[in-house]
């Protein structure tokens, strides 16, 4: 019997749960524009392609506290925004007076009392920016200009074509196919299939790539995990390259960290590195005919035979310069590193 009571007054709770929860659903359909512009909050926002000439949305606000008369306030409270002008439309989430308190604003949605959900149909060829804070974004393919500025949550896309800007702050990326990019990103994960040029600063971020043309970064505390690269340049602190492949170039100067390069082309441009306390690997594929000099300080050496450095001692006997030649034939590639208290390795 007293099990019984347990049950009902269980299922009695959860009902009144469910009933207390309320819900306000926004229907808008636009004609489209060149620019859509979308600030959001605590919620997830999809971006769906159709091959209408409107801008359709969906936005439903659930919240589900446990005092209905509450959650009627709360749904009250919440509102979109959407302003027109010439080409421009700008979709924005309101929170009215109920929220003027920060502090609790953020722990009703950070415990899931509160979700405001965008479903948006557009063209893929519209130029796209999204503001969303604490929330999920979502993009089938997409043609034109995109921008986004996301703090939180998740970012997954499948084929961004034109040119984007990013700048993330513990933000979960995915996204197969990437075109330029600049990019502004802290304390995130990539994981990104294949991408042209990826230019910016990175901090305190992870990233498995597939394949990049190039990467031109500013890095602090990063790893980098490449599969297939064409080019590198910028510089970095405390950061980790660790790339399976190279095709032509790297410009890079570190600090700290490390940077390991296998599998390079016999056919590579130049490799330019100027390292203090940063790591140096590099394995060269068979057939390189390289020109290489090797300004080197208090570094210590695993070289294969075929990089048996003859040094030159400089005029302040600290430091020692190393010239030669790898291959038989003609050079047509180019090795400069200057490094300074750090482990190197040439094979």
């Amino acid at each position: 019997m007293y099990r019984l009571l347990l049950a009902l007054l269980a299922v009695c709770m959860i009902s009144g749960t469910l009933n207390a929860a309320k819900y306000k659903k926004i229907d808008k359909t636009f004609k489209s524009v060149e620019n859509l512009k979308i600030d959001a909050h605590y919620g997830k926002v999809q971006i769906k392609n159709w091959d209408k000439d409107e801008i359709h949305f969906e936005v439903l606000i659930t919240v589900d506290g446990s005092k209905e008369d509450k959650n009627e306030t709360m749904v009250e409270n919440i509102n979109v925004d959407f302003t027109e002008g010439g080409q421009q439309l700008v979709a924005q989430t309101v929170l009215g007076d109920f929220f003027s308190l920060k502090k609790l604003t953020n722990s009703l949605f950070n415990k899931g009392k509160i979700k405001i959900s965008y479903t948006v149909q557009m063209p893929a060829s519209v130029n796209l920016e999204i503001i969303q804070k604490n929330g999920d974004v979502f993009l089938d393919d997409h043609n034109a200009k995109f921008s986004l500025d996301q703090n939180g949550g998740n970012f997954t896309a499948n084929s961004l074509n034109g040119n984007n800007r990013f700048k993330l702050s513990n933000v979960n990326v995915k996204i197969n196919q990437l075109a330029n990019t600049e990019l502004d990103a802290s304390g995130s994960e990539f994981k990104i299939e294949n991408a042209d040029k990826v230019s910016g600063e990175s901090r305190d971020s992870e990233y498995t790539i597939q394949v990049i043309d190039n990467l031109n970064i500013k890095s602090a505390r990063d790893k980098f995990d490449v599969k297939e690269i064409e080019t590198l340049y910028g510089t970095s602190n405390f950061t980790k390259f660790e790339i399976a492949q190279l095709g032509d170039e790297i410009d890079y100067e570190l600090k700290f960290g490390h940077i390991n390069v296998f599998n390079i082309n016999n056919m590579f441009s130049f490799i330019k590195l100027d390292s203090k306390y940063g790591h140096i690997g590099l394995s060269f594929m068979e057939g390189c005919n390289i020109d290489y000099e090797i300004n080197h300080k208090s570094v210590k050496f695993d070289n294969s035979n075929d990089f048996t450095l003859k040094n030159e001692e400089t005029a302040d006997k600290k430091t020692y310069v190393a010239k030669g030649k790898i291959g038989s034939k003609k050079s047509i590639s180019k090795l400069n590193i200057r490094a300074n208290n750090c482990k190197m390795r040439l094979e």
